[in-house]
């Protein structure tokens, strides 16, 4: 009797936990002719992006991928829908390219988080394989990959040993270079910028300042 009290408790947990992580919250959608609809959104803890949009009116519920509407906005958070290039390459030790500081490009359709808003746009994105991807672009064009590999190169010790080490190519920085060129001295601020969403948001607002 006692064991079947404790399964019952421990599937009402499950049970509990799973209507918490998925709920329903006050949004709106903006569609691809530019409306803005208001609607209730499942929400859920999305570490990753979501790749689909769930929306109730009333009773009605539908789905939305990211080529049928343009934005939508829950939970003070908003979303827009992006057709980009995306590096794919492996990005977890152990499965690192070596010798290729390439990055393999594939075209997706996303829902891209904005970040900063500004005379420039930060957005990111957490593919499903939990990869994290940094964007820029201007409001309502076209969304640029802010290219970011870590990748392997065979060194040597000073005792002529050899192994592999991790090395990086930092292209995005190059790519902030050419966006951010119109304000002066932010090259300096560029170079000591990590791929990271803390040091990029930082980065993003002082070019905000600076351009306005």
């Amino acid at each position: 009797m006692r064991s079947s009290k404790l399964v019952m408790v421990i599937l009402g947990a499950i049970l509990s936990s799973h209507l918490t992580a998925q709920k329903f919250s006050a949004g709106k959608i903006i569609t691809n002719e530019g409306d803005t609809v208001k609607c209730m959104i499942k929400t859920g803890k999305w570490d990753l992006n979501p790749n689909k949009v769930v929306t109730q009116i009333n009773d009605d519920t539908k789905r939305y991928w990211p080529t049928e509407i343009a934005a939508f906005q829950v939970d003070n958070r908003t979303y827009v829908s992006a057709r980009v290039r995306l590096d794919i390459s492996n990005h977890i030790d152990g499965t690192l390219d070596l010798s290729d500081s390439r990055p393999k490009f594939e075209n997706d359709s996303i829902f891209a988080e904005l970040i900063v808003v500004g005379k420039k746009n930060l957005y990111r994105y957490k593919s499903p394989s939990y990869k994290e991807h940094f964007l820029i672009g201007e409001q309502g064009a076209q969304l640029e990959s802010l290219v970011f590999k870590r990748f392997l190169v065979w060194a040597e010790t000073a005792g002529g040993q050899t192994y592999k080490r991790v090395v990086f190519n930092e292209e995005y920085k190059n790519q902030l270079e050419k966006n951010f060129a119109d304000c002066p001295g932010f090259k300096d601020k560029i170079a000591l910028t990590g791929y990271d969403m803390g040091q990029l948001s930082s980065l993003f607002r002082l070019y905000y300042s600076c351009s306005n």
